[in-house]
């Protein structure tokens, strides 16, 4: 498992490489305000991905295991839910779009809104069709989708730019063509049947996909609730600006870039998970629980001591972000990021409601001190709403965990000196083994 993850972190961390070209060269073409209306409008795509995918990418690892049925199968049955929820939830999008409180959405033409309704049906069948590699054991396929969507998206949206300058729709439109073309070379890769689907079972799947999908969009509600508050508190004109909106998306994306690790981690840990008794799992997830924490430390540092001249990079007012960017790296990064493997010990194998109520705490505990602290503070606040309910989300968790394994943090979630030695190993000297063994293979 752990080869698998550093094959798909390295992966990621090369597919974040050409994001963040794309990232910088959409803040230096359209200044602070209208990269904040971009990336306002994508992590607005990426709540109703969440919704529309109702726990179904997920469900691609888990649910063919569980029952011993070819990935296919789960397909036909996945595909009607797929394809309604997209439709409901495009339409949905466009009525949000029309009487949400930002102003964003009212000063540009519809064919702008259109074609950002387009971009989460498009990563809805991508991930899910993605997923089905993982389950068949194709981690070298996945990365290769993996690499080409992005450096396609970037090629095309870099494109648009050059010739179309500040004009918005093209670039969303690149985007949109980029992700089109991703899916028809996933579905050429995966040769699947798309046009045989069955409504017979869909209930079952619903049944098993729904507490994922729940844990999956309180979790990023979580993270992306704050970027959200601040677009509502730049409509109603109190305590921040419409630039202060792209200072701070720029912060939430960076974070989200090293929370890659945290989705190699998952997508390698759902795999084997699915297959383990309960003993198992629990063991496993208490020592990836204690083995990645290092990792996240290190990596935390590195955006303390680069955050800085990270976001010089974006232009002359970012920097601005960086006590923002400080504070998301601590609550998230260094304190939060390591409970992920316990969050998914408890969805795959004992109870899955449990990473439900602790997103449900954290979201309620983040709302509020957004309301508080936003308009004294600004994206500061922002930023110390989301730390301060991450670090009480995990607290929860890890009681719940011990209590169940009737342990201790000190005998079953402590780092031991052997294990910060292995964790290191395993950082700097398993990337190297596993590229090697990739390429022997």
């Amino acid at each position: 498992m752990l080869r698998n993850v550093v094959l798909i972190f390295r992966t990621r961390l090369l597919v974040r490489v050409f994001n963040f070209a794309l990232a910088v060269l959409i803040a230096r073409a359209f200044g602070a305000e209208l990269q904040g209306v971009i990336s306002y409008m994508i992590v607005l795509c990426g709540l109703f991905f969440t919704i529309s995918a109702f726990g179904l990418e997920a469900g691609a690892i888990f649910f063919p295991r569980r029952r011993a049925m070819p990935d296919v199968e789960y397909l036909r049955r996945a595909m009607p839910l797929l394809l309604i929820n997209s439709i409901i939830l495009n339409l949905a999008f466009h009525v949000v779009a029309e009487f949400w409180l930002i102003s964003y959405f009212e000063q540009y033409p519809r064919l702008l809104r259109i074609l950002v309704g387009l971009i989460f049906p498009l990563e809805i069948f991508t991930r899910v069709f993605r997923q089905i590699l993982l389950v068949r054991d194709q981690v070298s396929g996945y990365n290769r989708i993996d690499l080409f969507r992005s450096a396609l998206t970037l090629l095309f949206m870099a494109s648009a730019i050059l010739l179309f300058g500040k004009s918005m729709a093209p670039v969303l439109g690149a985007y949109c063509l980029s992700r089109f073309i991703a899916l028809l070379v996933a579905l050429r890769y995966l040769h699947l049947p798309l046009l045989s689907w069955t409504f017979s079972g869909l209930r079952e799947v619903i049944g098993y996909c729904h507490n994922p999908w729940l844990a999956n969009l309180l979790s990023l509600l979580n993270l992306r609730l704050d970027a959200i508050m601040v677009s509502w508190f730049v409509g109603l004109s109190m305590g921040v600006s419409p630039a202060d909106l792209g200072l701070y998306t720029i912060c939430v994306l960076t974070i989200s870039r090293v929370m890659d690790l945290q989705a190699s981690v998952q997508t390698a840990f759902f795999p084997a998970v699915a297959e383990m008794e309960i003993a198992e799992a629990r063991s496993l997830a208490a020592r990836v629980y204690r083995l990645s924490f290092p990792i996240y430390f290190l990596l935390g540092l590195g955006i303390l001591a680069l955050g800085y001249p990270v976001l010089l990079l974006f232009g002359p007012e970012y920097p601005a972000a960086y006590p923002a960017l400080a504070v998301l790296t601590v609550g998230v990064i260094i304190v939060r990021s390591n409970s992920g493997a316990i969050s998914l010990y408890f969805t795959s194998s004992s109870d899955p409601k449990v990473p439900v109520y602790m997103h449900l705490m954290g979201l309620g505990a983040n709302i509020v001190l957004n309301l508080l602290l936003i308009p004294r503070l600004g994206i500061l606040g922002a930023a110390l709403a989301t730390a301060g309910s991450a670090v009480l989300a995990k607290l929860y968790l890890n009681r719940r965990f011990l209590r169940e394994i009737e342990g201790s943090w000190w005998r079953d979630l402590r780092l031991t000196r052997s294990e910060l030695v292995e964790s290191l190993d395993i950082l700097w000297r398993k990337t190297k083994t596993a590229v090697s063994r990739e390429r022997a293979a």
